[in-house]
């Protein structure tokens, strides 16, 4: 009876599962970086299953599990618990915003919700927790307690917006179809032109009548 051999996966550097981002493949061995800085190495077949840290994971659960705060349904440690998530974890929405693009939390605070609560205190109410520098990480010195009208204030500048092609009508939004008013604001001439002649024979009409 022949045996089913299940095809090697395709690894390569920049794969991420989890926490690991590969650095390297060699002969039966990945290589690999953690979010939190550690380097790992595991075997090959154990790439993508179960090892999802470098041991960290595991430890921060462990910590959660164990704790005596008694603060696990307060609003500061579910901020604490976001703010890890939305930085470490792939399979939240809004980890492209944080950790997608380089965001990290610090070990101080990673590892230890009293060091984060000593540090920023429990979060007032009505208030969130903001970045100073929003392209700068979560750490001491760096964050702060904000209402949203200040956290608003404080956001990213967006990138400009693309000027409109075409208008509703899908008509070209260039050449000598092109009107640009006092405002900067672009529209299309052959639609106005439309307007005035549907106006035109609205006009004529309640005159005939």
């Amino acid at each position: 009876m022949a045996h089913f051999i299940e095809p090697k996966l395709r690894i390569m550097a920049g794969d991420r599962y989890h926490r690991l981002v590969v650095t390297e493949v060699v002969p039966g061995k990945v290589h690999s970086l953690c979010d939190c800085g550690t380097p790992h190495t595991i075997r090959r077949d154990h790439w993508g299953k179960a090892v999802k840290s470098c041991g960290c994971l595991a430890k921060e659960l462990i910590s959660v599990r164990s704790t005596t705060h008694g603060m696990t349904k307060s609003p500061t440690y579910r901020t604490w618990v976001a703010m890890i998530q939305r930085c470490t974890n792939p399979g939240r929405s809004n980890y492209p915003y944080y950790g997608g693009r380089g965001i990290t939390v610090c070990s101080r605070w990673r590892n230890s919700f009293e060091a984060f609560l000593q540090d920023m205190g429990e979060r007032p109410d009505g208030m969130t927790l903001d970045r100073v520098d929003t392209d700068g990480s979560y750490e001491p010195g760096n964050c702060r307690w904000a209402t949203k009208n200040e956290q608003a204030q404080n956001q990213r500048p967006r990138a400009p917006r693309a000027p409109k092609t075409h208008c509703k009508r899908r008509h070209a939004l260039s050449g000598t179809n092109l009107r640009i008013n006092k405002a900067g604001q672009r529209s299309c001439k052959e639609c106005a032109r439309a307007r005035n002649r549907e106006a035109y024979r609205a006009q004529s009409k309640a005159v005939s009548d």
